[in-house]
Parts: structure tokens; C-alpha cells; sequence
């Protein structure tokens, strides 16, 4: 939902996988290029759907000309937590169930602790 690069992409990119990923139970999307943090709730046609996957843009590790700032508003209800700051993020996959997600904001000087933390878990009853 970050409007500092061309929405065309995201529009061109989305009309030619989602369907795709959505068929393939595809659980979890991690994307970049975006200089900020957002997370969605699982997430299918630009609607909350428990069977949809999850997009993570993590795309913050850093840029010259500082976060990207621009968002859409109101804020979609789709997506969950966004940031325009920058970090890093951890996956932690616990076998073939779940996986725990980590995103650090990056203050210099400050300790790092994660400010944000999810746990995902294999969906069930979804079409594969």
C-alpha cells in the first residue's frame, strides 16, 4: 500500500500470480524494492481471505534517500502493519507446520528487539 513506486507493477504482478499462488496454497509472499516494512493479513483479491497468503514487503534494509513514506489512506483493511522505517527480518521455520516471522526495526544505537513478531501456522480446509 505504498504509494512511492508505480502501483501499475503491483496491479500487472497481481493480475498474473495471484490467482496462481492462491491455487498452490501458497502461504507466504516476501517481496522488496518498496524502502519500508508491511505486513498483510492472508489476503486474496484485495480481500481478507483465510486461504490467501500472506505478503511481506521487506524492502528496508536501506536507500540514500530514507524510507518511503507515501501511503495509501485510509489503510486497507488487508494489511495489517506497516512501517516506513528501516530493518531487517528473521524467518524460523519449525518443520512442515508453522514458522515464526521476526521484523527488527534498525535503530543505531539502540539494542534490537523485534517489533514484530508472527506466528504462522499450515491452513486447513484450503483447496490445494
Amino acid at each position: 500500500t505504498n504509494k512511492s513506486h508505480s502501483m501499475e507493477e503491483t496491479a500487472a504482478m497481481r493480475a498474473s500470480m495471484e490467482q496462481l499462488m492462491f491455487r498452490f496454497g501458497v502461504d507466504l509472499v516476501f517481496h522488496g524494492h518498496v524502502h519500508a516494512y508491511e505486513r498483510t493479513l492472508p489476503v486474496y483479491r484485495e480481500q481478507v481471505h483465510e486461504c490467501g497468503p500472506v505478503y511481506i514487503s521487506i524492502g528496508d534494509g536501506g536507500n540514500r534517500e530514507g524510507p518511503a513514506d507515501r501511503w495509501l489512506n485510509p489503510q486497507p483493511t488487508w494489511s495489517d502493519f506497516r512501517e516506513a522505517s528501516f530493518g531487517f527480518g528473521m524467518l524460523e521455520v519449525q518443520g512442515d507446520e508453522s514458522a515464526t516471522w521476526r521484523w527488527y526495526r534498525n535503530i543505531d544505537g539502540d539494542g534490537v528487539l523485534p517489533a514484530e513478531e508472527v506466528v504462522f501456522r499450515r491452513k486447513l480446509g484450503c483447496q490445494v
